[in-house]
């Protein structure tokens, strides 16, 4: 597959350069982390019909390196080199096929291999805490009351050589029940579902129904690769291949579920991605902020933008928690601007602004009470500090009258049940690999009061490279409509994303 990566508007055509390489150095010394891959982009000569060509090349790419494994294929993001445990600065491959990584899953999740060895294992188990309390300078706003979502540490074995060997077995129990006696042409979709259920049971036993369901029309489809690919299926690669179907199909049904279209397809540093547009009221904070690099995101929002948010099929973040605390203190600054008051906490006239700012039918009303938390804190600490409201002052506030509000930030989706995410802390000091349970997102989805603690989930995405976008849309002068043109603005998300947004009812702009 031709190493490409096209923004495209809603008839299909690339529309040139409109998001920028990343500073790599910059990157790394933010995150304290060491960027695994940094290959050159190549964006190729070929322009792409429609966002679902690139998709659909990546699917073939993937099905036949699952038929034949030496088969070069790009990766699904963040990839297969991710940082190895210990902060050592060195790298675990951990398979490109999602099989080998299904298997490096199995060497450290006990538990799953529980699942592969009797059908069913207990879930982890999770339990809350209070968060630590901090000063809260708004008064006549009820400060949220969060708990932390913690997961219990349970001692559980690694067994790499187990894991083979159950993935094995299981892999000749697909092929069995997929081309065995049983098997009715007529009952095709029906066993197919079946088949696509039980391995997402490998990947994750969910507590409840899945968030999201591989429809009758995608099996259809996958079911018309099955026959497209028959006589070359057989004992050894029928797993590999239908776990490659089952995800990308899942993903797709994420995508279709959240209503997101991407407006950006192809290979970016050897990855597939999907940049979409999600309202920001719908994408959920799971994280708290560290302050001053929250501050360094708001200003950073007008001088380069920032990189997708990445969030899962509970429409929570995986990874981006700055960036979307950020997009919601830079609509409360603007909103402050606009109607005038000064910043400081001895103006009420301030107070009584933020206020109306969240009340009913405000522009934050929307806001999860993780967000308005962190969005409050941080803004009254830094109200507090003069070094800090300082570069507010003189970095963002004579800016916030050139820009529109944010209702909208570019996201990538990185499913939770198969993302292989581990508890960071651990991880991090090299203490021991453990799975973070993707239980925590689905306590979170039902519940707006938890958050996770620090270093608790980890889904390595930080490692690899993801394109930045100037997220902001410059007000449009009157008579100067020329100026105006998407084409002219490097690292832009194009006017076209936004009015295909509108037309599939994701956009939310143009607020009153």
């Amino acid at each position: 597959m031709t190493e490409a990566f096209r923004i495209l508007n809603n008839s299909g055509k690339a529309t040139g350069l409109d998001f920028s390489m990343p500073s790599i150095a910059a990157y790394q010394e933010q995150k304290r982390i060491k960027v695994v891959s940094a290959a050159p982009l190549n964006f190729g000569n070929q322009n792409l019909s429609c966002e679902n060509e690139a998709s659909i090349q990546f699917l073939r790419s993937r099905l036949e390196a699952a038929l034949k494994p030496e088969t070069p294929t790009p990766s699904y993001f963040p990839g297969q080199n991710i940082p190895d445990k210990g902060n050592s600065g060195k790298e675990l491959n951990r398979g490109n096929l999602l099989i080998d990584q299904l298997k490096h899953l199995f060497s450290f999740d006990e538990k799953g291999r529980l699942r592969l060895r009797q059908g069913h294992a207990l879930g982890y188990k999770l339990y809350k805490i209070n968060t630590p309390d901090s000063e809260w300078h708004f008064p006549s706003i009820e400060k949220p009351h969060l708990n932390f979502l913690k997961q219990m540490q349970e001692g559980l074995q690694e067994d790499e050589c187990e894991a083979e060997m159950l993935l094995s077995e299981f892999s000749r129990n697909l092929y069995a029940k997929y081309f065995g006696d049983l098997f009715k042409q007529e009952r095709a979709i029906e066993t197919l579902a079946a088949l696509c259920a039980e391995i997402a049971g490998t990947w994750y036993q969910q507590a409840q129904e899945r968030p999201v369901k591989i429809d009758e029309h995608c099996l259809k489809q996958a079911l018309s690769y099955i026959e497209n690919y028959r006589a070359q299926l057989n004992q050894d690669n029928f797993a590999a291949f239908i776990i490659e179907l089952e995800a990308f199909f899942f993903e797709k049904a994420c995508l279709e579920a959240m209503n997101l279209t991407p407006f950006a397809s192809g290979v970016f540093e050897g990855n597939f991605i999907q940049v979409s547009l999600m309202p920001l009221e719908q994408i959920k904070a799971t994280e708290f902020c560290v302050r001053e690099r929250l501050l360094d995101e708001v200003i950073n929002l007008i001088a380069r933008g920032f990189a997708p948010v990445v969030i899962n099929e509970y429409s929570l973040v995986a990874d981006g928690n700055h960036r979307v605390t950020s997009a919601w203190l830079w609509n409360l600054l603007k909103y402050l601007d606009e109607v005038k008051v000064e910043w400081s906490l001895q103006s009420e006239a301030m107070k009584e602004a933020v206020a109306r700012f969240y009340s009913p039918g405000g522009r934050g009303a929307s806001i999860s009470e993780v967000s308005k938390h962190e969005v409050l804190s941080h803004f009254g600490a830094y109200l507090a500090r003069p070094e800090w409201i300082a570069r507010l002052r003189t970095q963002v506030r004579p800016h916030l009258a050139s820009y529109e509000y944010l209702d909208e930030l570019p996201v990538v989706l990185v499913s939770e049940y198969r993302s292989c995410a581990v508890v960071k802390l651990l991880y991090d000091e090299g203490i021991q690999t453990v799975r973070a349970c993707p239980s925590l997102y689905e306590r979170m989805a039902e519940a707006d009061n938890l958050v996770l603690p620090p270093r608790a989930s980890y889904h390595f995405t930080d490692s690899a490279l993801l394109p930045w976008f100037n997220v902001l849309t410059v007000k449009p002068l009157a008579g100067n409509q020329e100026k105006q043109n998407e084409n002219l603005r490097p690292r832009r998300i194009p006017n076209s994303a936004r009015k295909l947004s509108q037309k599939t009812g994701t956009y939310q702009g143009g607020k009153p």
